[in-house]
């Protein structure tokens, strides 16, 4: 074999050494790349994983936030309730069948409507026919009660005796007063329900929700006709019943009037359920 076939030789196991080894090379990467790669792609479940577990987690704690408030309103109620057959029997000792509310016969047909409000929704949805409210007295009526820590103004006020000093100074319109009476045990079975040995905006008036409170209350005032001649007979007399925010239509069992003619307008009302409509017997107007 001469010089040149030699050579040729050789050249050519170079170039398929080298193409081989190149080759070789390219299918290495090419397998580490995969490798790598498939290395990474678990990561993505494991992300994914991590982001369920976490929202699990987020979601399970806003179930156990639910839970609890269902818990705890549940508890409440059963306390309300419990208190509820408390109060009921002590209010029947003490011969109140009734708490009341009063207002101007030209708010009848929008109390009907959406119930009894609060002074704060019933103004802001403007509601409110006729107020027949003290205005310098609703003025301190926005403090805030020491058990709920609401304002005054985010309840319903009922009384125990509506023959009381707000009936008095507005007695030049009283034919036009109407008096709503709800049955006292309905009325406690609300719950959150707080009572006061006095007018609620007076800075002496206490706040109660505690049956075994009751007795604190001045009976005695509370019973009679008039109340000058009791210490402090005029703020004693206007001890409230509040309600928060709201109290259905529905409940109103009975509507007291100042004459007939007052009987007359309010049975023109076509109410939903069977509301007693009475002339007063004397114990309540002046």
């Amino acid at each position: 074999m001469d010089d040149a076939v030699i050579f040729k030789i050789i050249v050519w196991i170079v170039l398929i050494w080298w193409f081989l080894s190149s080759t070789s090379k390219s299918d290495d990467s090419k397998s580490k790349n995969e490798s790598k790669s498939n290395d990474k792609v678990p990561l993505k479940p494991k992300e994914n994983e991590k982001s369920k577990s976490q929202n699990i987690s987020v979601n399970t704690s806003i179930v156990e936030k639910k839970v609890d408030n269902v818990i705890q309103t549940s508890e409440l109620n059963e306390i309300t309730l419990s208190n509820s057959s408390a109060f009921s029997s002590e209010l029947q000792k003490m011969g109140i069948e009734y708490f009341y509310h009063m207002t101007h016969m030209e708010n009848l047909s929008s109390i009907m409507h959406y119930g009894l409000l609060s002074h704060n929704s019933a103004h802001k949805k403007n509601l409110v026919c006729k107020d027949i409210s003290n205005h310098q007295v609703n003025i301190r009526r926005a403090k805030i009660d020491p058990i709920n820590s609401m304002s005054l103004h985010e309840y319903v006020p009922l009384y125990l005796n509506p023959r009381n000093p707000m009936l008095y100074v507005r007695r030049n319109i009283q034919a036009k007063i109407l008096i709503l009476c709800f049955e006292a045990n309905k009325i406690l079975n609300i719950g959150n329900v707080i009572y006061t040995d006095g007018n609620a905006a007076s800075n002496t008036t206490k706040f109660y929700s505690s049956v075994s409170d009751f007795n604190k209350l001045d009976w005695n005032c509370l019973h009679l006709d008039y109340w000058s001649g009791i210490i402090d007979g005029k703020r004693k007399k206007c001890a409230e019943v509040l309600v928060p925010n709201y109290i259905p239509s529905s409940l109103i069992h009975k509507i007291v009037c100042y004459n007939s003619n007052a009987v007359t307008i309010v049975k023109s009302h076509n109410f939903k359920k069977k509301i007693i409509v009475d002339i007063d017997n004397g114990k309540i107007y002046f």
